[in-house]
């Protein structure tokens, strides 16, 4: 197999279609146009990276000859991948590669963080109403309000409302 890198794709921070057309086709040019300006307008678009790469030659396994473009866009972070087989003229979408450095450094931490704090509880996950106070103790919802009113359970009236401390004991058993 022979690698070719392809130059001239990129002429004043912007894409030449045409030419990549010469070497594709419309959808696969579309596409890659498309990821092209998000990349650029993007905030890293300072940080820019495109290259297109030819392989030919002979494939011993299939017994074909290959005449594939490989163009890849993205920044530092990541990169789309984008494979057009051009004996098919079939283009197979693309797949993304992200930077493992960035991924280990800042995006799983990141995802830890979220994770964590999604499974920590708070003072007001412990703080339940009336209704539901009435349905965890087996007792009528007027009851419950009697007995926050007479400071028999930890409760607390804001408003008109009455909230009450789920963790402590049923007050029928006391």
């Amino acid at each position: 197999m022979e690698y070719t890198e392809l130059t001239g794709f990129v002429k004043n921070n912007e894409l030449d279609y045409e030419k990549l057309l010469r070497f594709t086709n419309k959808e696969f040019a579309d596409s890659v146009l498309e990821d092209f300006i998000n990349v650029k307008s993007s905030s890293f678009g300072d940080d820019l990276k495109f290259r297109v790469v030819q392989k030919t030659g002979f494939h011993e396994i299939s017994g074909n000859n290959v005449d594939i473009v490989r163009v890849s866009v993205g920044h530092s972070i990541y990169s789309h991948h984008y494979l057009f087989n051009r004996n098919a003229e079939v283009y197979n979408g693309h797949k993304t590669i992200i930077n493992q450095e960035f991924f280990e450094n800042i995006v799983r931490p990141f995802h830890n963080n979220i994770k964590n704090l999604s499974n920590r509880r708070t003072a007001l996950d412990n703080v339940i109403g009336v209704e539901e106070a009435s349905e965890l103790w087996d007792l009528s919802p007027g009851y419950i309000k009697n007995l926050c009113a007479d400071r028999k359970i930890i409760a607390k009236k804001v408003g008109k409302t009455w909230i009450i401390d789920r963790d402590q004991p049923n007050p029928s058993t006391k």
